[in-house]
């Protein structure tokens, strides 16, 4: 790896994404029936689709796609399963992870470089999808990462946790709806005021940071390993439900709730759904790939060629480790572990070279 620079790696890692997502929709006609529905304002099964949002087409049209794309994955009362949801609850809880993570690299990019935007990367992911952004997002972040031991002010540091808990608490009103049988309207209403959550991270964080600041100085010192131990721990607690959940149903298997297979988007009422999903598991295998690649260039695996045997070895156990919690845990519970090692500087020194 020592020869290859970590942009190449994941602007390559960023092509395949977009082909896998993008590319397959475009293929299997998903983006063309999202590109329709939207139009038409109803689903092809003939249930009405709320066209009307801010009163500005432009935005009504885009929120109209996202409305087309979601509500089959969350519709549980329709479907009868709860795989899709269960699917798409993983890879948010997953992404909650790095929601967080883009707060915290937020805070400390002192409002330079293309970290400072962390609402903008959330946005960007929900939207575009996370094969095709989080690659661009970990090269940033790598470029900058000898940030990650700058610190940040105290009142910011010390309503971490509470941010990681938002983190993970802000899917509610996307999944809940669905969940427990709302109404169609309810339900596509839960994905709009979920998609422009990520807007109010930074008016949540100034609130609850002047409280924290004028009731708990000084006691944040270690708020950033929490957060990451928050957004890990929900990850990997549901990523394991889940596969219990697989592997005791009658319906479905861990390679049918994650494996991608193309072949199973198929013209019919159900396009949609199927398109989405399969859409969901490119996401999850990105996210996995994406993790082990941000562990090449942190743990030190990446300049191991010109290290001293003890190095090798410790790159090299931290390496086989990651891979172990995110194959069992979850793409969600890998980064946020390999992220707690770097903040709490036990990673290798060599990651200090970066590619």
């Amino acid at each position: 790896m020592a020869s290859i620079k970590s942009q190449y790696v994941f602007s390559l890692l960023s092509v395949l994404g977009l082909l896998a997502q993008w590319g397959a929709m475009v293929a299997n006609g998903t983006l063309l029936a999202l590109v329709v529905t939207a139009w038409e304002g109803h689903f092809p099964g003939g249930l009405p689709m709320n066209t009307t949002w801010s009163g500005l087409w432009p935005i009504d049209y885009v929120l109209g796609l996202l409305v087309a794309f979601f509500y089959p994955l969350l519709n549980v009362k329709d479907l009868g399963t709860l795989a899709p949801i269960l699917l798409l609850t993983d890879l948010l809880l997953s992404l909650a992870v790095f929601n967080f993570m883009s707060v915290v690299q937020g805070g400390r990019s002192r409002n330079t470089g293309p970290l400072r935007y962390p609402a903008a990367w959330q946005l960007a992911w929900e939207f575009f999808g996370a094969a095709t952004i989080m690659p661009i997002y970990l090269s940033s972040y790598i470029k900058t990462q000898t940030s990650s031991k700058v610190p940040l002010p105290s009142d910011q540091a010390g309503v971490l946790p509470f941010m990681a808990a938002w983190a993970v608490l802000s899917n509610l009103p996307l999944l809940a709806p669905g969940v427990i049988g709302a109404s169609p309207f309810i339900i596509q209403l839960s994905i709009v005021i979920w998609f422009f959550l990520p807007l109010t991270t930074k008016f949540i964080q100034d609130s609850i940071s002047a409280i924290f600041t004028s009731s708990r100085p000084g006691k944040a010192k270690n708020s950033i390993v929490v957060g990451y131990g928050i957004v890990g721990l929900a990850s990997a607690v549901f990523h394991v439900a889940v596969r219990i959940w697989t592997y005791n149903s009658s319906e479905m298997s861990w390679t049918r709730m994650y494996w991608p297979e193309y072949s199973a988007v198929q013209p019919g009422p159900n396009l949609l759904l199927q398109g989405a999903t399969l859409f969901c598991q490119y996401g999850h295998m990105s996210l996995r790939i994406s993790v082990v690649a941000l562990a090449l260039y942190t743990v030190g695996l990446d300049t191991v060629a010109v290290e001293p045997p003890p190095n090798k070895a410790r790159a090299g156990r931290l390496m086989a480790l990651l891979i172990a919690i995110t194959a069992v845990f979850g793409p969600g519970a890998g980064a946020a572990w390999l992220l707690y090692m770097r903040e709490t500087g036990t990673e290798t020194e060599t990651s200090k070279r970066v590619a």
